[in-house]
């Protein structure tokens, strides 16, 4: 999510970017113009994000502005460095870095700091996950620490992580150390020339994208928990490459405000036909797609490319007639606070676990504490320290005398004192934060260790009096009366279940997609361990389709009773898994349907603070409005 400054200075006809030979002795210095169009980008992207984690029904993929993001980081920074380069033959690294880190670090720390502290004082179960989690934003190694840690970005049991959005920082963070080393080599190689530089950059992002096609496929992503290509810089990496290939080529001070009017109108129409294409990608794509983690994302790079390289352009109109409007400019200009608050802020307001809010007017109060955070941040702490203020008061402090001198020094120890304080408030907090023991239904870590057993040990009844037949083979275990397959909502039911259903075998698993159970089915059946009466609990972690719902029945059709119980999770997909449930059931005569949905929102009671995995009493009651479907002879 980081927002690059684009300067304000005057055009430059510059040769090549990136030549280091000047083609004439009067060569000027180049500098990057301002480009107010892409903070408009930023702030339609920063928008789609912000509803996309607020679970809004048609915005399913938001999260793809994360990727015009990193498209625009790619651009700017390449295009910064080649200027430096072109200007002065080298890349001043250590500027480089400290103009990033003022940037940068400012708002991060403050983030860090107001996180930590509210957490100290309200949500102390948090402190001990949050510990690491800092560790991990502090050296911006949040992503690979998350993969580290098997965390998912698609599901989480409880509240999700407080931190959990800071991974795309650290995918920046780290593109931004290695890529002025990389391209600094290769301008001193090839002496500046672009087919060569860019033939290199293909070849990274045609690996960044072949890596995560070939992970997909080969672990069976999205059906699987994506998370790992997700988080991964050497899967994510392509997007930024493609900015910086768009910069070597589309440099802003290489763009001439004077071209033909057929330029001019085929610019117009490239732009507004690239911006439509990412805004219906944003409302039209979500997470389960398998074609996203196969090439997808590399395509969206190319989609935000094209509308990156008609809004620099000074003869295009993208940026004056939409994209350069003063409203979306302002919130472009603190998209990087507002992406940096907005995720705490909605972890303490979830709707109807944090607050009693729920609906549009939650998301109001979500907007409005993070839009108003994010401008205290901007206005008091990020644009005065990019401005130089601590230089300035350092040299004041230096040259004044008598009561001047007095009043800055008091302004600075009053300022370090209370950053002192907070340090020692979060550091004390943290180091004395100790997660509390959940119940074992609800404990991820458990459960997922249960879960690799339970979908291997059946629970069957034994027939009293029963004499087993001779045999040096043990003999196959009995088919027994009900199979019911789930993801972490069952697999947290599962003694509920065994106790209320008797003779049941259980194969629930925690992050499971609705294309596992449609395997596990096929396997039973296969193997003539399929039960006449079949509960079906999926959809918890994604989308069920209605090819889902066929293959499934297809498998299904012949049994006696065949139970499906609905949704009740607060994701955006609940409501249309619900509906594809509902259309499909009343067509099998075997089939029933629990309505889980109804039964949950009439018991906020029964649920752990997630809103979905359930309590002992919620677990009882589950199972029971199950068992009342699986008769006894169906």
């Amino acid at each position: 999510m980081t927002a690059v400054g684009t300067g304000h200075a005057a055009r430059s006809d510059a040769p090549v970017a990136g030549s280091t030979r000047a083609r004439t002795p009067s060569r000027h210095l180049v500098r990057m113009r301002f480009m107010p169009g892409l903070d408009g980008l930023r702030a339609i992207s920063v928008i789609a994000v912000l509803l996309y984690h607020a679970e809004v029904t048609w915005m399913p993929g938001g999260f793809l502005g994360v990727d015009v993001f990193f498209a625009i980081s790619g651009y700017l920074i390449t295009a910064l460095l080649l200027a430096e380069f072109r200007n002065h033959h080298r890349i001043g690294m250590g500027q480089f870095y400290l103009r990033r880190a003022r940037r940068l670090l400012p708002a991060l720390f403050l983030v860090l700091a107001v996180v930590s502290l509210y957490a100290v004082i309200f949500l102390p179960e948090e402190l001990e996950e949050l510990r690491a989690d800092v560790v991990a934003a502090l050296t911006y190694s949040s992503n690979w620490w998350q993969i580290f840690r098997h965390q998912s970005y698609f599901e989480a049991a409880g509240r999700p992580p407080l931190l959990r959005h800071l991974w795309s920082l650290a995918v920046e963070e780290q593109f931004y150390l290695l890529w002025p080393l990389l391209l600094t080599g290769m301008l001193k190689l090839w002496k500046g020339r672009r087919a060569p530089m860019l033939l290199a950059i293909a070849g990274g992002v045609v690996a960044s994208t072949v890596l995560m096609a070939v992970l997909s496929i080969a672990r069976d992503y999205p059906v699987q928990d994506p998370s790992r290509v997700y988080f991964g810089t050497d899967t994510r990496i392509s997007t930024m490459l493609g900015g910086a290939a768009l910069a070597i080529v589309w440099a802003p001070w290489q763009l001439s405000p004077r071209i033909p009017r057929e330029g001019r109108v085929g610019l117009d129409a490239v732009g507004l036909a690239a911006l439509g294409a990412l805004v219906l990608l944003f409302v039209n794509v979500n997470e389960f797609s398998p074609m996203l983690y196969r090439g997808g994302f590399t395509g969206i790079a190319i989609v935000s490319a094209a509308v990156i390289a008609v809004t620099v352009h000074p003869a295009a109109h993208l940026s004056h007639w939409i994209l350069g409007r003063k409203p979306l400019r302002w919130v472009g200009e603190r998209s990087y606070g507002i992406y940096l608050w907005h995720w705490p802020v909605y972890m303490v307001t979830r709707p109807g676990l944090d607050v009693g809010i729920t609906g549009t007017a939650n998301l109001a109060l979500r907007l409005a504490i993070t839009v108003g955070l994010a401008e205290l941040s901007f206005r008091f702490v990020e644009q005065p320290i990019r401005q130089g203020a601590l230089g300035r008061w350092w040299k004041e402090l230096r040259t004044s005398t008598g009561p001047e001198r007095s009043r800055l020094a008091g302004t600075g120890a009053a300022v370090a004192g209370l950053t002192l304080l907070a340090v020692l408030l979060v550091t004390v907090g943290l180091a004395s934060g100790r997660k509390p023991p959940l119940p074992v239904s609800f404990d991820t870590r458990a459960a997922a260790a249960q879960s690799s057993t339970t979908t291997t040990t059946a629970t069957a009844t034994a027939v009293p009096g029963a004499t087993p037949p001779p045999s040096t083979a043990p003999a196959a275990p009995p088919v027994p009366r009900v199979t019911a397959i789930g993801d972490s909502v069952m697999l947290g039911a599962r003694p509920a279940l065994e106790a209320a259903l008797g003779d049941v075998y259980v194969d629930a698993s925690v992050s499971r997609q609705f294309g596992n159970a449609i395997d596990i089915v096929r396997a039973l059946k296969e193997q003539g361990r399929l039960s006449d009466i079949v509960v079906i609990h999926m959809g918890t972690n994604g989308v069920i389709t209605d090819g889902h719902m066929q293959a499934m029945m297809d498998l299904l059709a012949d049994r006696k009773r065949v139970i499906f119980v609905n949704l009740k999770v607060p994701r955006r997909w609940e409501g249309p898994d619900n509906s594809v449930l509902a259309s499909w059931v009343p067509r099998y005569p075997n089939a029933v349907l629990v309505n889980w949905n109804a039964e949950g929102n009439a018991h906020p009671e029964f649920f752990y603070p997630d809103g979905y995995h359930l309590r002992p009493d919620g677990a009882r009651y589950y199972a029971e409005l199950i068992r009342q479907q699986a008769p006894v002879n169906p």
